[in-house]
C-alpha cells in the first residue's frame, strides 16, 4: 500500500515483501473500499478511469524490478504464497482469513459484466504484465525448493544488438551466480553477476549491488533472434527477450 522506495531503502530489498492481486480484483476492492469507507459516490466507470486508480501496483513497485524484491506473493495463491514465505524466511506465519471479504468465499470474483472486466485490463495492462511475472516468479520458486537448488533472484535488463545486460543473486549466498546466454537456443557465454548496480544497491541488495551481469556480443543480434540468460548451475531461466530494432522516430 505504500511506495516501495519508501522502505526499502531501510529495511532493504530483501527483507521487503509485498502481494501483487488481479488487477480486475484490485480495482473493484478499491471501489468498494471507497464507496463503504469514504464516500466515494462516483460510478465504478469513473472510478476505474481516474489517472490515480489506473496501474497502481505497478507504481508502486516501480523502485526496482520486481525480480529483486525480497518476495513477491499473490493474492489469488495466497497459502501458497505464504508456505513459500515461511520457507524461505524460516517463519512460521499461520493462514489468516481476517482481512477477506464475507461475502467472497461463496460469490467468488465481484459481479461485473464481461465489459467491466475487459475496460479494467485495458486500463491496468501494466499491473496485468506484473501479475503474470509474480506468478512466473512463483512458479520458479517453487520449483527451486523442489529440486533442492537456491532460487535465483534475476532478470534481463536490457538488450541492444551488441549487448545484454541484467542481474542475478541467491539472498542467502555471498558467491556469485554463474550466468549462461542462450541465443535461439544455442549457450554462446557464460559469465558471473559481479558488476556493479548502484541503484539495487541503493536499495539494500545483497553483495554490496555487485550483482550484475553483461554479455558483449561477438555478432551483433539480427531482428527476430530470441536472447535467454540461465542460471548454470540449476537452469533456472532469469528471462527470455526477442530482439527487435527500436522502430523510427516519425518526423
Amino acid at each position: 500500500h505504500v511506495n516501495l522506495d519508501r522502505f526499502a531503502a531501510l529495511v532493504g530489498l530483501m527483507n521487503t515483501l509485498s502481494f501483487v492481486r488481479d488487477p480486475i480484483e484490485r480495482v473493484i476492492s478499491h471501489f468498494e473500499h471507497r464507496r463503504l469507507y469514504a464516500d466515494y459516490d462516483g460510478t465504478l466507470d469513473e472510478f476505474m478511469a481516474l489517472p490515480a486508480n489506473r496501474n497502481l501496483q505497478s507504481r508502486l513497485l516501480a523502485a526496482a524490478p520486481l525480480e529483486a524484491i525480497g518476495f513477491v506473493g499473490v493474492t489469488e495463491r495466497y497459502e501458497e504464497s505464504l508456505a513459500l514465505i515461511n520457507e524461505a524466511y524460516g517463519l512460521r506465519l499461520p493462514v489468516l482469513t481476517t482481512n477477506c471479504h464475507p461475502e467472497r468465499k461463496d460469490r467468488g470474483s465481484y459481479a461485473i459484466d464481461a465489459e467491466a472486466r475487459q475496460r479494467i485490463l485495458e486500463l491496468n495492462r501494466a499491473d496485468a504484465e506484473l501479475v503474470e511475472r509474480a506468478n512466473r516468479l512463483l512458479d520458479a520458486r517453487r520449483l527451486a525448493h523442489e529440486s533442492g537448488y537456491g532460487f535465483v533472484q534475476g532478470a534481463i535488463q536490457s538488450v541492444a544488438p551488441g549487448s545484454v545486460s541484467g542481474f542475478a543473486f541467491v539472498r542467502h549466498l555471498s558467491t556469485p551466480v554463474m550466468v549462461e546466454l542462450c541465443i535461439n537456443g544455442h549457450p554462446v557465454a557464460t559469465t558471473h553477476a559481479t558488476a556493479q548496480r548502484p541503484a539495487l544497491f541503493a536499495l539494500g541488495a545483497p553483495r554490496q549491488g555487485c550483482v550484475g551481469f553483461d554479455f558483449r556480443l561477438a555478432k551483433p543480434l539480427a531482428p527476430g533472434d530470441q536472447i535467454q540468460c540461465l542460471a548454470k548451475l540449476s537452469g533456472q531461466s532469469l528471462g527470455v527477450r526477442t530482439w527487435q530494432p527500436p522502430a523510427p522516430k516519425k518526423k
